[in-house]
């Protein structure tokens, strides 16, 4: 069977084309390596080099094999590179799974801070809704998932990474634009737009029962998934509807955010299976967790 120091001590022989220096420069005695070169040539069944008193030279297929063992060589180093920097979470895969609340949140930021110091992590993104990620990350098809909600399950690690402060999203021209903040009572009459019960229950009922302390059944006509949908609906009259403030400035043309008082909070979680065992895995959570945190300490309402 050829072996990779085979492959090594023939190399460094066809660049000597000398027994005695190449012996040295692998640091073996010479017959040591003619035994390993005889051992290759029978394996391969051909000559790689022709031998006499005065000189080596490669034969034809020496210097075919020549060029087709530096790579393979080159190849395996790197695979052996890769493995290392895997084993210490510097390469790899990362399957994360996130709902739409992430497109309104800090997570893409500190995602593009990880890929900058971790680069030869591959992140493949997969987007569902809450209750599928749970699924996935159960049954161990995503590595991770970043969802809003508070869940917690007995199988799984989880850290609240932002909890960001509801906001009231509405047309410029409303009356409640005119004010600087806008209470949740004062939403009693007007039309809203929820998330959909059947794929994001746990935000729609998070809305209802803020609405029912203020003592008011929402008037919902309109059901919207994803949160940047709905505001093409406030844009044009048709609604009021509800957003987050996770700090970052948004800008919708003829639409205004107010804050909502009694401040009411949202959690977005990041959560792992306990059995997790990948140093990739805790280098994202750990990178996310720090670069989240310390952007929370900094972050200032810019939504209005």
């Amino acid at each position: 069977m050829v072996e990779l120091r085979h492959l090594r001590y023939f190399v460094v022989l066809a660049r000597e084309l000398h027994f005695g220096h190449a012996a040295s420069a692998l640091h073996i005695e010479q017959p040591a390596l003619s035994h390993n070169l005889r051992q290759l040539e029978e394996e391969l069944g051909v000559r790689l080099f022709v031998r006499n008193t005065r000189k080596v030279e490669l034969t034809e297929a020496g210097r075919t094999y020549l060029h087709k063992s530096i790579r393979l060589i080159q190849y395996m180093d790197n695979a052996a590179h890769a493995a290392q920097k895997a084993e210490q979470g510097g390469a790899g895969y990362l399957n994360f799974g996130y709902d739409n609340c992430v497109v309104l949140s800090r997570m893409p930021a500190a995602i593009k801070q990880f890929q900058r110091s971790f680069p030869d992590v591959e992140l493949i993104p997969h987007e569902n809704i809450p209750d599928r990620l749970l699924e996935q990350v159960l049954t161990g098809k995503l590595d991770v998932i970043y969802t809003c909600g508070g869940r917690r399950h007995p199988q799984l690690d989880s850290v609240t990474l932002e909890m960001p402060s509801w906001l009231c999203a509405i047309h410029k021209d409303h009356p409640l634009a005119a004010k600087n903040v806008i209470h949740w009572r004062d939403l009693r009459d007007e039309k809203l737009a929820l998330p959909p019960y059947s794929s994001m229950w746990e935000l729609h009922e998070s809305l209802l029962s803020l609405c029912r302390e203020a003592d008011f059944v929402p008037h919902a006509p309109f059901s919207v998934y994803s949160p940047l949908a709905v505001f093409p609906l406030v844009s044009a009259g048709l609604c009021v509807s509800f957003t987050f403030n996770t700090g970052s400035a948004v800008t919708i043309p003829d639409v205004v955010f107010r804050p909502l008082l009694p401040t009411r909070t949202l959690q977005l979680q990041m959560c792992w299976s306990k059995n997790a065992n990948s140093r990739t895995l805790t280098n994202f959570v750990e990178h996310c967790t720090r670069s989240l945190h310390s952007e929370a300490s900094v972050s200032a309402c810019e939504l209005v």
